[in-house]
């Protein structure tokens, strides 16, 4: 009985003396600490991608509203004048006439007679306008202050005109002798005219 005493007593000794087994580091629990960063609001909505497609794009200038073109700006009729415009060529003349396409101031012929009808019963008067223009160098002159026509009483207006009658500052060795019909009413206002009729009479100082 005291053997097994003795013997119960030895083991219980031997076990309190041995050393505690340790938990291998493998099997150790790992901390992680964690770092939880709380949003700035929690009430701001969260940022949403825009598609490309809904990205706007600039208006180009054609497309411009009209409402913001600029206003045009009105600008006033002119006045109708107190006289009307006066009528040209076949409108107040017609059947204008020459005797010739050439004169010279030495050779024959040295005048030529021009013609007109008047078709224009306001017409009482008809004048007759001419320059002169280089062939040379086209240097023309100045219109003449006109001449006055002969009527036969039917409407037909003439005129002889002479070489002589040339201004001598523009006697041009070999030029163009130009000229115009005026017509007139009784107080000297101008009814209408005939087109100026150019380059087609040769004026000549000598013989060609």
């Amino acid at each position: 009985m005291n053997k097994l005493i003795t013997a119960l007593l030895v083991l219980a000794l031997t076990a309190c003396a041995a050393p505690i087994a340790q938990t291998p580091a493998a099997q150790q629990p790992v901390v992680v600490n964690v770092t939880v960063v709380a949003p700035a609001s929690t009430n701001a909505p969260a940022a949403t991608a825009v598609p490309a497609t809904d990205v706007p794009t600039a208006v180009p200038a054609t497309d411009v509203p009209p409402a913001s073109a600029p206003e045009p700006t009105a600008t006033a009729a002119p006045n109708p004048t107190a006289t009307s415009q006066p009528a040209v060529g076949a409108d107040v003349l017609s059947n204008i006439t020459r005797s010739g396409d050439a004169f010279s101031l030495k050779c024959s012929p040295s005048e030529l007679t021009f013609g007109a009808t008047s078709i224009n019963a306001y017409i009482t008067k008809v004048q007759f306008f001419y320059r002169m223009v280089d062939k040379l160098n086209n240097m023309a002159s100045p219109w003449s202050g006109g001449a006055d026509t002969t009527n036969d009483g039917k409407g037909n207006y003439s005129i002889k005109f002479s070489a002589l009658d040339v201004n001598p500052d523009v006697r041009y060795a070999n030029g163009w002798f130009e000229y115009q019909f005026v017509g007139m009413n009784k107080t000297g206002d101008v009814v209408g005219r005939t087109k100026k009729f150019e380059q087609l009479v040769t004026f000549t100082l000598n013989c060609p």
